[in-house]
């Protein structure tokens, strides 16, 4: 799937995973997690070659098995968990984190549909496995899904009640 696609659907589980544990904050820290964790998971999972004039970009295990990426996803989570601890919300520090580890998974869930797939190790050895073998530039796919996680990111970041006010310098 596109990148866009990627951080639209993570946005709209975190923030669903948010409202569920009563935390209009967390379902708020989603929106950053998600692009943190999928650009990191893109960034470091995708290699890129040059034939001629042609760029070929292809995934390596690194970020594309479900441990790796949930580790990744954790990782770029941090800033904003430290950004929670330290602005007089440390119980909600560990919850973005978690979130963090959701969203790497959902990366990975969303490239089990790609021609590609994702990694996965059997044996010893990284062995390729998908869902379904849509190509990552599907434009039905890539819309539908996006229009789908932005009616549930609005839905849920609308209903939220106000968010707590951060404590004055």
């Amino acid at each position: 799937m596109l990148l866009r696609t990627h951080v639209i659907f993570t946005a709209a589980v975190l923030a669903l995973l948010g409202a569920a544990l009563s935390s209009p904050l967390l379902a708020w820290c989603g929106v950053p997690i998600s692009f943190l964790a999928n650009y990191i998971i893109d960034g470091f999972g995708h290699t890129r070659r040059r034939w001629g004039r042609r760029l070929y970009v292809s995934r390596t295990p690194l970020t594309h098995t479900p441990t790796h990426s949930a580790v990744a996803g954790a990782l770029a989570a941090i800033p904003v968990a430290a950004s929670l601890y330290f602005y007089s919300y440390p119980s909600l520090a560990p919850a973005a984190v978690a979130l963090g580890a959701v969203a790497g998974l959902t990366h990975i869930f969303l490239d089990a549909f790609t021609e590609a797939g994702i990694f996965v190790k059997r044996g010893g050895t990284y062995r390729r496995a998908a869902i379904a073998h849509l190509s990552y530039n599907n434009a039905a796919a890539n819309t539908s899904i996006s229009i789908l996680s932005l009616l549930v990111v609005a839905a849920v970041l609308l209903q939220a009640p106000g968010l707590p006010m951060l404590p004055g310098p």
